[in-house]
């Protein structure tokens, strides 16, 4: 069994080879909708479907062909009744996306995004076939990374709203609109984490060695030299301290008010040292000032002239 699975890593993978992975073929099908939408996902598709598939397919073989449909609201929804929430708007299996591109800018992105983030989906669900562990952060995180949808202010809204919920509980994700915007973003920077400290290839590394083990936990072990759970707890730890301070000045506002009574306090405490200095000063020291100096004597002015004017 072990040397079957090294030549599986043999014929179709691209260790110590120099291939491309290859972008899936697709067939777009448009279902009322305007032409213009499935120009701009053949155009998105064309552009970006390669690096998506450099990404986090670690074969040489070409991914399975895969059907995109474009629908609006109405048949989005009942193409994907009883299995996406009101708040989605793509889904993807292995070999099948439907975007709703009517509400893809209610989510902040583009339909390239969208479009991409399914591609993901299905390129990891082809390459993990037969791996039942994969938690979901990591499907989401790395979907929503490879589509380029990192921002900043992801990291920093998921704090102001609350603090960083912990990966391991991101098993399965909430089916609440605001549980699952904050799965969704947390898992997005724990997938950036992932590739900050591992580097640019952990994705397909991880990938590959799921498939070959058979378990992700496994092959977590294998390429990262940690396990899930520690992976999580220092990822929760660094979020902590690199946005903690958002956390503490925006959740007590009465920090505002103590800074401000300290700074009052202090102006109040110089002031009287101040006070107590002058007062302590040797009379020689307090000489009185001519009023010459403090009021200049005036300058006596014409009031009217040869011609008998007045000066204004």
């Amino acid at each position: 069994m072990r040397i079957l699975m090294l030549l599986f890593v043999l014929v179709v993978c691209t260790a110590g080879t120099s291939a491309e992975p290859s972008a899936p073929v697709v067939t777009f099908v448009s279902v009322d909708v305007a032409g213009e939408f499935e120009i701009e996902a053949r155009s998105a598709w064309a552009t970006l479907a390669p690096e998506v598939a450099a990404a986090v397919w670690p074969y040489v073989l070409t991914p399975r062909p895969i059907t995109v449909e474009l629908h609006h609201t109405a048949g989005f929804r009942t193409r994907t009744e009883g299995w996406v929430q009101d708040w989605g708007v793509g889904v993807a299996t292995a070999d099948w996306i439907a975007v709703d591109v009517t509400r893809v800018d209610a989510v902040g992105h583009t339909l390239s995004h969208v479009l991409m983030h399914e591609l993901a989906h299905c390129l990891l669900s082809q390459g993990l076939r037969g791996v039942d562990d994969v938690p979901a952060w990591f499907q989401e995180g790395v979907a929503q990374n490879v589509a380029g949808e990192w921002r900043v202010r992801d990291a920093v809204s998921l704090v102001l709203g609350g603090g960083v919920p912990d990966l391991r509980t991101l098993e399965r994700f909430p089916v609440s609109s605001d549980g699952a915007d904050r799965a969704y973003r947390t898992s997005l920077l724990a997938a950036a984490r992932l590739e900050e400290w591992y580097g640019p290839g952990v994705v397909t590394d991880l990938v590959l060695a799921a498939r070959v083990r058979g378990s992700f936990g496994a092959a977590f072990g294998v390429v990262t030299g940690e396990t899930i759970d520690d992976f999580a707890e220092r990822f929760g730890e660094e979020i902590r301290l690199d946005y903690g301070w958002l956390f503490i000045i925006t959740r007590w506002p009465t920090l505002f008010v103590i800074m401000a009574l300290a700074f009052l306090a202090g102006a109040v405490v110089k002031r009287r040292r101040n006070l107590a200095h002058i007062e302590s000063m040797p009379d020689e020291d307090q000489a009185e000032i001519p009023a010459s100096r403090l009021w200049p004597e005036p300058k006596p002015r014409d009031v009217g002239g040869d011609d008998g004017s007045t000066v204004h």
